[in-house]
């Protein structure tokens, strides 16, 4: 069994746990296989991270994913209020 994430519609969460191929569906779909845990907060934070890091010195960066959309990351500077 191997480590899934997924994403959910109704809760608008990212979940983590273990998975398997979800017979009668199309390759490539997962179904989880009993206790999945909520990664939401930790995903984006990931996310951003290699952001960040795929940015490097420029000011941002560009991710495509192809048939679903783009992402575009613009670093700015946080404001002190911003931090809190």
């Amino acid at each position: 069994m191997a480590i899934g994430l997924g994403f959910s519609p109704l809760s608008g969460n990212i979940y983590a746990g273990k998975s398997v191929p979800f017979k009668g569906a199309k390759e490539g779909v997962m179904r989880f296989t009993g206790n999945k845990e909520d990664v939401t907060e930790q995903a984006i934070h990931a996310v951003l991270m290699l952001l960040l890091h795929k940015s490097g010195e420029d000011e941002g960066c560009k991710v495509v994913a192809p048939g679903i959309g783009c992402l575009t990351f613009t670093k700015e500077t946080p404001t002190a209020k911003e931090e809190k």
